[in-house]
């Protein structure tokens, strides 16, 4: 995916910032990055029923340095302060992803340890995609974390990867239902296969009694 924003990753050593100015940033362009990351932020709370305190933390400093561009001229804002709010929403979309990609993954993982002993592929066919989707978001975890110095584009890999991950979870919590049929369908065979063989034994133990008192 190629940046086109107006903005690269820094190569500067000692910058705080992730981002080069290439044209003049705009109150617009940052209002637009503010609110996909508020955005995202509501949209991980709704999924885990909890905020993620880091992200809004981050809205926070991006507000602030939004307020500090136009504390002079609003015409003319502050380039630097805008370079920094961009930098705090491009991180509170991070923030709010990483959550939200923990959540999911914590959900794929009760739903693994729910059925562990039930073949999930006959009701849930796309079930090692799945898997699969979840061993790679945390590996995605694992090895790529937001610092100076890292691509813009991450957060958005963060996004698009949080997002695969809740549907597959709704997918797996939709499939719960059915899946609870099959175990206790399962579970019925097996009792009866367990009277049967019981019964059989008994049947044998019976005969040889007789057997031997004749």
């Amino acid at each position: 995916m190629k940046n086109t924003d107006g903005f690269k990753p820094s190569t500067s050593g000692d910058s705080e910032l992730e981002v080069q100015r290439l044209e003049p940033v705009t109150l617009e362009y940052v209002q637009e990055n503010y609110d996909k990351a508020d955005s995202l932020a509501k949209e991980v709370a709704n999924y885990r029923d909890e905020v993620a305190i880091p992200a809004i933390n981050e809205l926070r400093y991006a507000g602030h340095h939004i307020l500090r561009a136009v504390a002079g001229s609003s015409a003319h804002p502050d380039q630097e302060q805008l370079l920094k709010a961009i930098y705090h929403c491009q991180r509170a979309m991070y923030e709010a992803a990483d959550a939200g990609i923990i959540s999911a993954l914590s959900m794929i993982s009760i739903f693994h340890d729910d059925y562990r002993n039930t073949v999930i592929t006959d009701v849930v066919h796309e079930y090692p995609e799945i898997i699969s989707q979840a061993r790679e978001a945390q590996s995605l975890l694992e090895k790529e974390r937001y610092q100076t110095g890292t691509d813009p584009v991450l957060p958005y890999k963060y996004v698009e990867t949080f997002r695969l991950l809740v549907e597959s979870s709704k997918r797996l919590e939709d499939c719960r239902e059915e899946l609870n049929k099959k175990v206790r369908k399962e579970r019925n065979a097996a009792y009866v296969a367990i009277c049967g063989l019981s019964l059989a034994g008994l049947a044998i133990a019976v005969s040889i009694m007789v057997a031997v008192l004749q």
